[in-house]
């Protein structure tokens, strides 16, 4: 009976001794994950059978040695517990970004602790494993949520009430301040880095902008310089990132990197993201270059860290794409040569060529020199189809502009390109050949005709219904036409360049206006008239007066200058003799010259008919009528 009461009394201080420790390791890592996981671990260890030692966990009376690392929010830390067995340690793991880092001290070749965690990529095990320890910690706080419940056996915890309701403390504050402050005797404290996960890239700068390909990827240019924005999470400064062709999983090592590995910007990480700059390296295998990414141990270069490179996925938007230039350098150089050549010929025929029409040729063909009559035969036939020309020489130009500007904006920068295009077309494909064919347009013209008929050829898809519709709007082309008025004015104003005299420019005017100008315009006043009395006698002194005037044809009046009664030629005067004073009126009568009289309103080139048929003679006398009184007076 003494015996039981000894082992009732010993279970009972056992049970006493359980509790106390339950509330102690319950009070100090509730809701702590390091907490957890140590407690986790243990249990595991130990099937559940028990707590560890009261000694185990740091009290608020032990002096702790532990670093305040409150204040670091970007890495973890997690502190290697003294008290624990090495086979204690080992069990004890925790996951950080899809991995599990066992906290054991390994050994190098020398025998010597390296004190570093030791790495490996998550399986199917790991994550079993993981779901055990989950379970576990809900069987814990299920046990320590019975015992809380439980009013009596809450009575027999060795601790205070205002203590139980501290549990509830915020997680920020109570955990750093309880755990951190408890862990007493460290022996190290571990640092792992975060593992990097992309959400997503942005290229921020490159000196050209980027392509999009089909699949939404950005190309950039290789062998330019890019600086590229990583999204995502556990980003630091330490973050190092390299390329490689390979398609892997996210989280599989990268094996066969490309040259070259780059750190992050200074100042441009944030929990977010952070800004990466680069030379885009040249497409080997494929287009396509995917992510590997690791984060550098404090201290260590990344030619000196031996930690693998981990693959961000194949997702489109954790992929960058690069593209070589089009062509090599000297076969572009070639081609904006030739495109500038070709754009300035284009610009000097569509002025050349198009200001020759087809009267001007025919002109020239009829009239010009040998050369010039055989440049014009070999543009007639393109020129007589006007439109489909222009057509073609536009189409050619506006080509060769395009082909030039996109080969340039491939060497150079954009703002270069469009610089130097513009002065290029407009200097050298605008302005001097269109200078040049203003002035010799025949001839480059008729030299180049193979070449606009290639072009014709070329461009007769789409340049020869064009032109058939502008001929069906438009109407065909006839050239220039000169009326009389234009005739006359083109002879004037040429004056200085051709060699026209000044009467022959007058005669050329005068017989431009026959059929416009009447004989009242040009006629002779009767009081500026030389004329002869009829009465007059043809003596030495007449005959002398009459040979003086210079006048081949005499009008003879009677009475009143007015009365023109008949005209005396100068060649009837041959066989008259001044001793013999012959009278006019004799002469007269013996040749009855007959005069001509035409009214005021016949045009000039009915007059020059008439003289020219020479019926009535070269000579007329013009009547006007007289409205106002009887009769009409002869002018």
């Amino acid at each position: 009976m003494e015996r039981s009461l000894l082992n009732i009394q010993r279970q009972h201080r056992k049970r006493n001794t359980e509790i106390r420790k339950t509330t102690k390791i319950i009070d100090a890592l509730d809701k702590n994950v390091i907490g957890r996981v140590l407690l986790l671990a243990w249990t595991t260890k130990n099937g559940h059978q028990g707590l560890p030692e009261s000694n185990d966990i740091p009290t608020n009376n032990q002096e702790t040695k532990a670093i305040d690392l409150t204040h670091d929010t970007d890495v973890n830390y997690l502190p290697n517990i003294a008290n624990l067995s090495e086979e204690e340690r080992r069990d004890i793991e925790i996951r950080s970004r899809d991995r599990y880092i066992p906290l054991n001290e390994s050994n190098d070749n020398d025998g010597k602790s390296t004190k570093e965690p030791k790495e490996f990529e998550p399986n199917v095990e790991s994550e079993v494993r993981l779901n055990k320890i989950k379970e576990n910690l809900n069987k814990v706080e299920n046990e320590f949520q019975n015992f809380r419940g439980d009013r009596k056996t809450r009575d027999t915890f060795y601790i205070k009430t205002d203590e139980i309701d501290n549990i509830q403390e915020s997680i920020d504050n109570r955990v750093k301040r309880q755990i951190m402050s408890q862990m007493a005797d460290f022996s190290s404290v571990k640092r792992v880095e975060p593992m990097v996960f992309l959400d997503g890239i942005r290229v921020e700068e490159a000196e050209k902008d980027p392509k999009i390909l089909d699949d939404g990827v950005p190309s950039v240019l290789a062998e330019t310089k890019v600086t590229l924005r990583l999204f995502g999470q556990g980003l630091t400064p330490r973050t190092v990132i390299a390329f490689t062709h390979d398609a892997l999983e996210y989280g599989q090592p990268c094996k066969f990197l490309l040259k070259g590995e780059y750190v992050a910007k200074e100042d441009s990480v944030t929990p977010t993201s952070a800004l990466f700059e680069f030379w885009a390296p040249s497409p080997i295998i494929s287009s396509k270059l995917y992510i590997c990414t690791k984060n550098l141990k404090p201290g260590i270069l990344p030619s000196e860290d031996e930690e693998k490179y981990l693959h961000q996925g194949t997702e489109g938007w954790k992929i960058l794409a690069t593209h070589n230039k089009l062509m090599p350098l000297w076969v572009a150089l070639i081609l904006i040569l030739a495109c500038l050549t070709f754009s300035a010929l284009f610009s000097g025929l569509n002025l050349g060529l198009m200001s020759l029409d087809r009267t001007e040729l025919k002109i020239i063909s009829n009239t010009g020199t040998d050369q010039e009559r055989k440049y014009a035969r070999a543009i007639m036939p393109v020129r007589d189809h006007g439109n489909y020309l222009l057509c073609s020489i536009l189409l050619g130009n506006v080509a060769v502009n395009s082909t030039f500007t996109i080969l340039l904006d491939e060497l150079t920068s954009g703002l270069f390109a469009v610089i130097f295009s513009t002065l290029s077309i407009v200097l050298l494909g605008e302005i001097t050949p269109q200078a040049i064919c203003s002035r010799h347009g025949l001839m480059i013209g008729a030299r180049s005709i193979m070449v606009t008929k290639a072009v014709m050829a070329l461009t007769a898809p789409l340049a020869f219904p064009v032109s058939k519709l502008l001929d069906y709007f438009l109407g065909e082309e006839i050239g220039s036409v000169y009326n009389r008025e234009r005739l006359k004015e083109l002879v004037k104003v040429t004056t200085d360049v051709n060699d026209l005299d000044k009467d022959e420019v007058n005669i050329i005017s005068g017989a431009l206006e026959l059929r416009k100008k009447t004989v009242s315009s040009v006629m002779t006043k009767m009081e500026d008239v030389f004329m002869l009395p009829i009465t007059s006698i043809l003596d030495f002194e007449t005959m002398s007066e009459i040979i003086k005037s210079g006048y081949s044809r005499i009008p003879v009046y009677e009475g009143h200058r007015g009365n023109i009664v008949t005209v005396l030629f100068i060649k009837d005067l041959a066989f008259v003799d001044p001793d013999d004073n012959t009278p006019l009126r004799t002469l007269c009568q013996y040749y009855q010259n007959s005069c001509n009289f035409v009214f005021e309103d016949v045009t000039l080139d009915i007059m020059f008919k008439q003289f020219k048929e020479g019926h009535k003679g070269h000579m007329a006398f013009v009547h006007r009528i007289n409205n106002e009184g009887e009769g009409r007076s002869l002018l």
